[in-house]
C-alpha cells in the first residue's frame, strides 16, 4: 500500500544485518499458524527483500448499523433483507450468519447459514430464487412462520483477521434480537 514502515534488525551471528530497518510496504503473507506473524516483502533504496517479523495487525472494526426487513415475496414466501453498514476500508468483507436458533456463543448452536459478502457491499436479500446451504449441507430456503437469528462478522481480505461477531441491535453478546417472518 506504499506506507513507510520501520522496524529494528539484529545482526546475524558473525555478521551484520542485510535487511534494511525502513522501507514501503509491498506485500506480506500471513502465517496460517499465528494471526500476528507475517513474511513482509520491503522495498528500500531500490532494494527489495523479504523477511519475517511479528506485526501486531488489528481485527477489522465491528459491523454496526444491524437491520433486517421482510416481506411476503414470489409463491407467498419470504422475502428477507440483512443490512449493516459498510467498512470505508475496500478490504473488509463481511459474514453474514443466519440460525434457526438462539445463538449461545460464537459456534453454537450448530447448524446455521454463513454467506460471504466481498468488499463493498452491506446487504443480502434472502428469498426463494436464492436457496443456501446450512453449516450441515442442507439446503434451505426463507419459510414462512419462522423465527431467525442472524448475526454479522466482518473480514480483512488483506490480513485474514476477522471482527468479533456482532449480533442485532449492535451488541457482540449473544443471543442477539431475533425476527418472525409473516
Amino acid at each position: 500500500d506504499g506506507t513507510n514502515y520501520s522496524w529494528s534488525v539484529s545482526p546475524t551471528s558473525g555478521g551484520a544485518a542485510v535487511v534494511p530497518s525502513s522501507g514501503k510496504f509491498v506485500s506480506f503473507t500471513a502465517n496460517p499458524s499465528a494471526s500476528t506473524l507475517y513474511i513482509i516483502t520491503v522495498a528500500s533504496a531500490g532494494l527489495t527483500g523479504t523477511c519475517t517479523v511479528i506485526v501486531n495487525m488489528p481485527p477489522p472494526p465491528n459491523p454496526s448499523g444491524l437491520s433486517v426487513s421482510h416481506s411476503c415475496g414470489s409463491g407467498n414466501l419470504p422475502t428477507i433483507t440483512f443490512n449493516w453498514t459498510n467498512s470505508p476500508s475496500t478490504d473488509i468483507g463481511w459474514w453474514l450468519d443466519i440460525n434457526k436458533a438462539a445463538w449461545t456463543g460464537d459456534s453454537a448452536p450448530s447448524p446455521w447459514i454463513a454467506v460471504y459478502r466481498a468488499p463493498g457491499h452491506s446487504s443480502f436479500t434472502w428469498d426463494s430464487t436464492k436457496p443456501l446451504l446450512d453449516s450441515a449441507g442442507n439446503t434451505l430456503l426463507p419459510e414462512n412462520g419462522r423465527r431467525y437469528w442472524w448475526r454479522v462478522q466482518a473480514q480483512s481480505d488483506t490480513t485474514g483477521l476477522y471482527s468479533a461477531h456482532v449480533y442485532p441491535v449492535n451488541t457482540t453478546t449473544p443471543p442477539g434480537v431475533f425476527f418472525d417472518t409473516l
